[in-house]
């Protein structure tokens, strides 16, 4: 069960043209934590409220940052649908390109 996600690589500074954005984009990595499947809803919304204020402080947040990263604090739901976007959009991408594990 995906839980929350707390940062991704920033693209700051980086002088991208519209058309690369989209793909750029794309090629992004996040970081964020799981839970196992049938964990109580009480828990996953406990351990998304300490992240979600540890991502709003200021010292965390900069560490991140230090790293390339730009915290999120996103919602778990939120973060649900990024890792089910991500997954499709690999998933085709592999798919497409014949790779085998």
């Amino acid at each position: 069960m995906p839980l929350y996600g707390y940062a991704r690589v920033s693209t700051r500074g980086q002088d991208l043209a519209a058309q690369d954005a989209e793909l750029m984009a794309a090629r992004l990595t996040w970081n964020g934590l799981m839970a196992p499947a049938g964990t109580p809803r009480d828990i996953v919304d406990k351990i998304a409220a300490e992240i979600g204020r540890a991502v709003k402080d200021r010292q965390f947040a900069a560490r991140l940052e230090q790293y390339g990263a730009d915290p999120l604090g996103n919602t778990p739901a939120e973060f649900s649908a990024m890792v089910a976007a991500d997954t499709a959009l690999w998933a085709d991408t592999i798919q497409s390109l014949g790779l085998k594990f």
